[in-house]
């Protein structure tokens, strides 16, 4: 029997890991969707380290990336993250950049930013478009619920955006701290 493989099975062999290859890539993302990406993350860590002026530059860039767009609702995205920031360090505001684009932004980003404001309890159809961890601390009813699933939130940043509505709510027990 001949050990050899017959060249046409060799062409066909590479021929199909050569369509499969080709099938299984995904097209690289755009330039301006890693540029704003990188740009969000830098200001993330920028703001939380307390470097400001690298935050805002950081900050400015990721708008400017987003904006090229047109995409409204994806700057609704960026801000409401920027909102999530502040927030984790405590900076109690009302969400200045997310408030025009409100109109503009999906449901997902409507009721986080309303999640983030605590102006209200948010509507059930609100409550689920939240993110799972955040379900959660909305769901805690009393102290001990609350700081439980606090210490249980595996993301850092997820845990101090989640303390920094409680705290904003009044509903921080000390233990939360």
């Amino acid at each position: 029997m001949n050990r050899l493989v017959p060249t046409w099975l060799k062409f066909v062999s590479s021929t199909a890991v050569g369509l499969l290859t080709a099938c299984s890539n995904t097209p690289p993302a755009p330039d301006w969707q890693t540029n704003a990406h990188g740009a969000l993350n830098s200001y993330t860590s920028a703001y939380l380290v307390g470097n400001s002026a690298v935050a805002e530059f950081e900050f400015s860039r990721t708008r400017q990336e987003i904006a090229s767009t047109g995409k409204l609702e994806l700057v609704a995205r960026a801000e409401a993250v920027r909102c999530a920031v502040r927030l984790a360090s405590l900076v109690l505001d009302d969400c200045a950049g997310f408030a025009p684009l409100q109109a503009d932004a999906a449901a997902p980003e409507q009721a986080y930013a309303n999640y983030l404001r605590a102006k209200s309890a948010l509507a059930p159809n609100q409550l689920a478009l939240l993110p799972e961890q955040h379900r959660a601390i909305v769901a805690s009813k009393d102290e001990g619920a609350r700081v439980a699933t606090l210490t249980t939130m595996t993301d850092p940043l997820a845990r101090l955006v989640a303390a920094g509505v409680l705290f904003q709510q009044g509903l921080l027990p000390p233990a939360g701290v």
